[in-house]
């Protein structure tokens, strides 16, 4: 149960989101004075937006994944470091479980820490990139970064 291979589901799921993601920011692109830009851009910043954004939603994806799969495994608490021919064997402390550790960063990490902030900056309409780095939107992000270099040329 611990070890294997992603469900093809999950990842089937990824890539789709991956994709509406892309055609969620090509829509957006389009219903702003950015369009011109977005032509404007040559295939490598596309292209590099577009490979930043799957980057950013597989780290999402993979801290999630990993936490549900290390759930199912037994229980975890301990590691060890081999240095040069010595082990030094570790317990985790205050009685903790890598299961605990990893469920209270996907939560804090994940959820508090970028999926929150992001969407109530979005909603309030403030620091328009800073939410879209937190929302992973980078194809946004190249666009006005092309933008806002063009404006102050």
């Amino acid at each position: 149960m611990c070890n294997g291979e992603p469900p093809a589901l999950g990842q089937r799921l990824f890539f789709s989101i991956w994709l509406l993601d892309l055609l969620l920011q090509l829509w957006i692109i389009s219903h702003t004075n950015w369009w011109q830009t977005a032509f404007r851009l040559v295939l490598p910043e596309v292209l590099k937006g577009s490979f930043l954004s799957l980057l950013g939603r597989f780290d999402s994806y993979s801290d999630i994944f990993f936490t549900a799969k290390i759930l199912k495994c037994e229980e975890i608490t301990w590691f060890s470091f081999h240095f040069f021919g010595t082990a030094q064997v570790w317990t985790l402390p205050f009685g903790l479980t890598l299961s605990q550790i990893a469920v209270f960063a996907a939560f804090v990490g994940v959820l508090c820490c970028q999926a929150l902030p992001g969407l109530f900056l979005l909603l309030m309409r403030r620091q328009l990139p800073l939410a879209f780095k937190f929302n992973e939107f980078n194809l946004l992000l190249e666009v006005m970064a092309k933008d806002r270099k063009n404006t102050f040329q």
